[in-house]
């Protein structure tokens, strides 16, 4: 059985309109979903453009550009590709599954800008 574990991430915005926050605990599983929740009482910019990342990889796990608004995303990477991007050498890429993300004791880091000044929301990270 498994379990879905959810993180949440208080985002700040700076005067600028700027923000770096990361997750508090270090995450271990799989990334099953992000969800964005402004707040009701000072949400973020509509124009917010959000980059989620691992702290300490290249691994970008979302890029939203313009997303003030509540919002939910299952980011998945298609798996056992070939160089050519396809899934088999008979160059079939239709059915493509994505895989989850995997996370292994790392935090993962929201960087937000264009986010009006002195906004606030919650990013929230569901593991799996």
């Amino acid at each position: 059985m498994t379990f879905i574990r959810r993180h949440d991430v208080l985002v700040e915005m700076s005067t600028a309109g700027a923000a770096t926050a990361f997750s508090s605990a270090f995450l271990n599983g799989l990334l099953y979903a992000i969800e964005f929740d402004p707040s009701t009482d000072s949400p973020w910019s509509s124009a917010a453009d959000f980059t989620i990342t691992k702290e300490n990889g290249p691994d970008v796990l979302h890029v939203d550009l313009g997303s003030g608004t509540g919002q939910i995303f299952f980011p998945r990477r298609v798996a056992n590709t070939t160089s050519s991007g396809s899934l088999d050498p008979a160059g079939n890429t239709s059915g493509r599954e994505g895989v989850m993300l995997p996370f292994a004791n790392e935090r993962a880091q929201i960087v937000v800008s264009s986010g009006g000044a002195t906004t606030s929301g919650t990013v929230r990270l569901y593991m799996a």
